[in-house]
């Protein structure tokens, strides 16, 4: 059973800034929902059966055709690219590299602000060093341990 390849606009508003082609239409629909949000257009304009020669002239067609209509499309390129647009095994290690960098300054800030919250809570325990706050509670180690 051959794979279907489905052209397909997105719009803003009923107007398109979009075209693609996807073999899975949910999957592919659902990317776009997160990327511009619940409120875009999805709309099939063609499909065919086949393979790469079957959908990249096709693709190449209506992204030329609704820039002819006067369309504004966002697609980078002319059309077609598919697979072969997709990054190298390399760009894509960097990217995630990068993203886990972010993420981890991200988590890095919070863990610091979460400290400065709770010296800001408790400053009579920042004011003073572990061994004059050791001297100044002598009993809160001896309760601890007796709570164990």
């Amino acid at each position: 059973m051959e794979k279907i390849t489905y052209i397909y606009e997105l719009s803003k508003g009923g107007v398109p800034f979009y075209i693609g082609k996807t073999t899975v239409i949910k999957q592919r629909k659902n990317i776009h929902e997160n990327t511009y949000g619940k409120s875009i257009g999805f709309n099939i304009i063609d499909n065919t059966s086949g393979n790469k020669t079957q959908w990249k002239p096709l693709e190449i067609y209506w992204i030329e055709q609704y820039k002819q209509w006067g369309f504004n499309l966002a697609n980078k390129n002319k059309g077609g690219s598919g697979s072969e647009g997709k990054l190298s095994q390399e760009e894509v290690k960097q990217r995630h590299k990068e993203i886990l960098k972010k993420a981890y300054q991200k988590n890095k800030q919070q863990h610091k602000d979460k400290v400065k919250t709770w010296f800001e809570k408790n400053p009579g325990y920042k004011s003073l060093k572990a061994k004059q706050w050791r001297e100044a509670n002598p009993d809160y180690f001896k309760i601890r341990r007796s709570k164990k």
